[in-house]
């Protein structure tokens, strides 16, 4: 006789299994977007930019860049890790 894999509140394991899957995905791609929005305003126009242009550190400029970029990169990274949950189905992983 079979014995279904229940949890407390009667969702299979397999099936918690995915939501948790899908849930660390997004959490996973929005912390990358966001790593991915600060090197460009902090690196470059703060950092390189007095040395490479000789200009002065606008610090207005910078956060604002940063908190141009940090909307559209966490959307981009949440996309990116749902693109490779369907790739490793695919492969099989």
């Amino acid at each position: 006789r079979k014995v279904q894999n229940t949890t407390t509140d009667g969702i299979s394991a397999p099936v918690q299994l995915k939501y948790i899957t899908y849930i660390l995905a997004i959490l996973e791609g929005g912390v990358l977007g966001a790593l991915w929005a600060i090197p460009d305003p902090i690196f470059y126009s703060a950092f390189f930019g007095p040395f490479i242009y000789g200009s002065y550190v606008n610090w207005g400029r910078i956060t604002f860049h940063l908190l141009a970029f940090l909307p559209g990169d966490i959307v981009f990274g949440v996309i990116a890790a749902l693109i490779s949950l369907r790739i490793v189905k695919a492969i099989g992983q």
